[in-house]
Formats: structure tokens, sequence, C-alpha cells
């Protein structure tokens, strides 16, 4: 295993040891995170999450969880259309205290209480294309040639060769 991918590691460790301790500042509406299965982890999500929306309903919402804000932003230019518009990231190091991975965890999610957000068309999705075999990885080139394409524009505006 690679450095980056021990870090990678330790942080989902501590993201769950940290969210599954409830404490005074936990919100009522924040039910419980659960580890994605192999399968949901090969498709690119780590965790789901399982809160209470406003009108009362249960949301299951994937979670990425990243090291970096520049891991994070790889992962959605390099996941597919479906995982990269759905899977909700966060971003924890190994310099945050639990509490602080609680604050980010809780911040994301309560946007997508605000947005009504619902996940059941993802998650029925990656079961379909589970189930069907097909891979959710089709756009990966196509992504990865538009973000070769943006960093080429950008070294030109900076005046690279």
């Amino acid at each position: 295993m690679s450095p980056e991918e021990e870090k990678g590691v330790r942080n989902e460790e501590k993201f769950f040891a940290a969210a599954r301790l409830h404490t005074k500042h936990t919100p009522l509406w924040f039910l419980w995170v659960y580890r994605a299965s192999i399968k949901q982890d090969i498709l690119g999500v780590d965790a789901r999450v399982i809160i209470s929306m406003k009108n009362g309903k249960r949301n299951i919402v994937p979670i990425q969880i990243k090291s970096s804000f520049a891991g994070a932003k790889k992962y959605q230019l390099e996941m597919p259309v479906l995982q990269a518009e759905n899977v909700c990231t966060v971003v924890i190091n190994q310099y945050m205290s639990d509490e602080d991975v609680r604050q980010r965890l809780y911040a994301v999610l309560e946007q997508i209480r605000e947005e009504n957000r619902r996940f059941d068309m993802f998650w029925e999705e990656i079961l379909s294309h589970y189930v069907a075999g097909k891979t959710m990885f089709t756009h990966k080139k196509r992504r990865q040639r538009q973000r070769r394409m943006r960093e080429s524009q950008e070294d030109k505006r900076v005046g690279h060769p």
C-alpha cells in the first residue's frame, strides 16, 4: 500500500470513529453512518449516512472521504458523471479533531437537507449497474481527457509551453 493509500485508510478510520460518536452537538436528524459495501466502495462510495429530512423521511447519503481538497477535486473530475453529481465529498485530515470531523460532515449533510436532495435514483442506478455487470467507469477516460485539456489551457494562460 502506498503512503497516500495508507493516509486515506487512516482518515477513513478517523471519519468513522468520529461520526459514530454521538455528542451533545449531534443534530437530531443525524441517524447513523455505515461503511459502504465492497461493491459500493468499488463504485466510489466510502460511507452511507442515514439522515432524517425536514419532511421526516429518511435519506441515505453517499459519502466519499478524501484527505485533501486536491484529492476531492481529482475525484470529481475522474469519476463518472453519476458519481460526480451524487456522491458527497467530505475532506478530512490527520490534524482535525473528532469534533472538527463531525462538524464538517454535519455541514455537508445540512446543505443536503436545505436543498432537499434525494439519492434514491442514484442508489437504484448503482444497483442496476452492478447487477447487470456493467461498469460505472465509462466516462473516466472522457473526464481525464477534459482535465488534461483544461490543464493545458491553464498552462498556456500562465505562460508555460
